[in-house]
């Protein structure tokens, strides 16, 4: 990033992308990097190798503070290497390994919708509604990176959603669990661990009826990396949530249009495709392609 990137806001999603191969390349990636600008993802030359999908790291990069940002691109670098990685095929090799993950629904959903538009018939992403806007999802969690797991690793383990959650808060509940509070009397807590799972520690119950707070305890997650708890009846705390909400409300916004324009603009593709070899079709007696199902996943 040079000089004038630095003072002119984020980049665009091409020198995002352009960043992004840099950095792979950098740490030792020799293969050829395809770059797709209309799905804005990346993958591998010639190889039936997984597609990364960069929305959500655009999206994440452009919303960080500046001083962040780095974090943010060694994060989708340390995923790009973790696909190289093979994922054990017994759940007791992996179990001690396996944490939970909180995400906005919208974040399964639309990464499930994308890999589905790749043609990828096992991309079911499971995952647990909570508070009816987030899910709890899994994660292999590799140490320098972290592999998201779907439907088909599962099944291949013989185990529900349930049990594999289980095991994951019961992994989460015996890591580190740092929070920054009032040193006496109620107030707000902060997460300090910035590991990836602050947010998922919203789950561990008894952690959060530990904490000293004045009334029930309410609790936000504005991102993977921060949990903040205060009590119903602090007005105080209260009013922190609130403005973290009301700047965390803008950012759900920001993400949601970004990742809707990269659906679908994929969607258009497709259904432009279709309209083409419908064409051809007619021409040669066949009857037009049928692609009703597509219309009615967009009205629905």
């Amino acid at each position: 990033m040079g000089l004038l990137d630095r003072f002119s806001g984020p980049p665009s999603k091409d020198k995002f992308a352009k960043l992004a191969m840099d950095r792979i390349r950098r740490v030792g990636e020799n293969r050829k990097l395809l770059y797709d600008r209309e799905q804005f993802l990346l993958r591998v030359d010639g190889e039936d190798s997984p597609v990364f999908f960069m929305g959500n790291a655009y999206a994440e990069y452009c919303a960080a503070p500046r001083e962040s940002r780095e974090e943010v691109v060694q994060r989708f670098v340390r995923g790009w290497f973790v696909s190289l990685k093979g994922i054990p095929d017994n759940f007791d090799d992996l179990h001690p390994d396996l944490l939970p993950v909180v995400r906005c629904r919208s974040y399964y959903d639309l990464t499930q919708l994308a890999a589905e538009l790749q043609s990828d018939a096992n991309a079911e992403w499971p995952y647990h509604i909570l508070g009816e806007h987030f899910g709890v999802g899994l994660v292999y969690d590799m140490r320098d990176g972290m592999r998201y797991i779907v439907q088909e690793d599962l099944d291949r383990w013989g185990v529900t959603l349930y049990e594999a959650l289980e095991a994951a808060r019961g992994n989460l509940s015996q890591t580190e669990k740092a929070f920054i509070g009032p040193e006496k009397g109620e107030g707000l807590y902060l997460s300090a661990n910035r590991d990836n799972y602050d947010a998922s520690r919203l789950i561990l119950l008894d952690l959060i009826r530990k904490f000293n707070v004045k009334g029930d305890p309410i609790a936000m997650i504005p991102n993977r990396d921060t949990l903040l708890v205060a009590g119903a009846d602090d007005p105080d705390a209260l009013a922190v949530l609130g403005h973290q909400n009301r700047h965390c409300s803008l950012l759900v916004e920001y993400l949601l249009l970004i990742w809707c324009v990269v659906v679908v603009i994929a969607v258009l593709g497709i259904m432009v495709v279709a309209l083409v070899i419908g064409g051809l079709s007619r021409d040669e007696g066949k009857g037009p392609v049928r692609f009703q199902h597509l219309q009615a996943g967009l009205l629905g």
